[in-house]
């Protein structure tokens, strides 16, 4: 008997082990997949979509702001904050099927609570006014803006005044603008873009989509190998002996 004949008849009598090692595998790798898959979500629909909305929003605090020189914008209400006349806050809500934000002006200097919280609280009319927006100053969002994709960045967007359509108010870098929100909202959304999208290279192995996609492959090869296995049982037996 040949040494090859030798390794089928025990490739037949391991098959079944074998086949059995193979599902294992298959079951563990699928369960690396949803864990990666769930990460993938959380990133996008917990951190990069509620910051995609919340700076849209934000930005047009900003336009408000350009719109009315003797305004302050100070971004989204915060309580326990001191707030002064001409001072410009938005109310931002994220939970609605798409993000609503209402823009106030302080007519009467105070420290927030939820007594004068803008538009809720029971004596909000007497601090603040809802601030209109004007025509002159416009947000306008690029066709990348918020695009979960290798190499993008949360910046595709600008102020433009509507009647020259010239930028006033782009994003170029840190330190470019006092408004640290804008910055923070900008990073953080940049850190999970790329967590979720970075290609697997020697030097940077963590994108959830591209390790979820490896996983994938992975299943595909174990389970054609699987199938393979088993039908081979049919075949070995006529060589084996």
């Amino acid at each position: 008997m040949s040494s090859s004949t030798d390794y089928l008849t025990t490739m037949l009598r391991e098959a079944t082990e074998e086949i059995e090692n193979l599902t294992n595998s298959i079951t563990q790798v699928e369960s690396l997949k949803s864990r990666s898959d769930s990460r993938t979500d959380a990133l996008d629909n917990g951190v990069c979509e509620p910051i995609k909305n919340k700076l849209e929003k934000i930005l047009e605090g900003r336009a408000l702001e350009f719109e009315d020189p003797t305004l302050n914008y100070r971004n989204e209400w915060l309580v326990g904050t001191s707030y002064i006349v001409h001072d410009l806050v938005s109310v931002i809500n994220l939970d609605s099927i798409s993000a609503e934000a209402t823009h106030y002006k302080c007519i009467n200097s105070h420290t927030s609570s939820t007594d004068n919280q803008p538009g809720e609280g029971s004596q909000w009319m007497g601090y603040w006014d809802i601030a209109t927006a004007g025509y002159l100053y416009s947000v306008l969002l690029g066709p990348t803006y918020g695009k979960i994709e290798y190499g993008i960045t949360l910046t595709d967007w600008a102020i433009i005044d509507t009647t020259s359509l010239v930028p006033v108010y782009i994003y170029d870098g840190v330190g470019w603008d006092a408004n640290t929100v804008i910055i923070q909202l900008v990073t953080d959304w940049n850190f999970a873009c790329d967590y979720i999208t970075h290609l697997l290279t020697a030097d940077a192995t963590y994108g959830t989509q591209p390790y979820s996609a490896a996983l994938a492959r992975g299943i595909a090869i174990l389970t054609n190998n699987k199938n393979k296995l088993i039908a081979s049982q049919t075949i070995l037996p006529k060589y084996a002996t």
